[in-house]
């Protein structure tokens, strides 16, 4: 198997723990084409922290392509993220990539950049779980629960039930809560940005449960 990188790549320390006759430079554009079925986009955090919008642009790139490919950011984490400030950025990141069903993979340093594109090129008929098995668990359940349930109109959207479950962990937020805000047609992003302003409005949802919404998004991200 061959990884497909993009010239602008030449000189990205990970390669130097990749095999060089591993590693094919071609016109792609992704940054990394790990065998047939992926596209990955690479980005520091610390890049990220300067230049928001570079991400945004890349992904706006390849968006409507059909390639088949499935979109993974794969993200080096060279800036503290127990930093408050950082952590906002970062959850921020990680939302939109939920919204834009894009798979995001957290990496300590080159090296461990380099394994995931070797794992992905290793296993390119199926993307590697990254969620522990009691995740899909509690996934599985709640779209069982969902389906029971005689609520607001919803999405039929393969997320719709990923983002209600992620909003009923946020302490105080029960399903009904996550029903009304998702009825909204608001991306999760919008949710946050509002939570996070102070903003968020809806009719049960007092003084207890904006706090414990704000103090859930602001907490230390090695907390998380």
């Amino acid at each position: 198997m061959s990884i497909r990188a993009a010239a602008s790549q030449k000189g990205n320390l990970l390669l130097a723990h990749i095999p060089r006759a591993r590693v094919v430079y071609t016109t792609t554009p992704y940054d990394y084409e790990p065998g047939a079925f992926f596209g990955v986009l690479y980005l520091s955090l610390k890049v990220h922290l300067q230049s928001p919008s570079y991400i945004y642009k890349r992904i706006e790139e390849i968006k409507g392509l059909k390639d088949g490919k499935k979109t993974v950011l794969l993200l080096y984490v060279d800036t503290d993220p127990s930093i408050p400030v950082v952590s906002g950025k970062l959850s921020a990141l990680q939302i939109d990539c939920f919204g834009f069903s894009i798979q995001t993979l957290l990496s300590s340093g080159p090296q461990e950049s380099a394994k995931y594109l070797t794992c992905l090129d290793d296993h390119a008929t199926a993307m590697p779980e990254t969620r522990p098995a009691h995740i899909w668990k509690s996934l599985r359940q709640h779209r069982r629960d969902l389906s029971k349930r005689d609520a607001l109109p919803r999405p039929e959207t393969p997320q719709y039930p990923e983002k209600s479950l992620f909003l009923t962990t946020i302490p105080k937020l029960k399903v009904d809560d996550a029903e009304k805000l998702l009825s909204t047609g608001q991306s999760l992003r919008e949710i946050v940005v509002q939570a996070s302003e102070h903003a968020l409005q809806y009719k049960g949802f007092g003084g207890a449960k904006k706090e414990a919404f704000f103090a859930h998004l602001f907490k230390a991200f090695n907390q998380a």
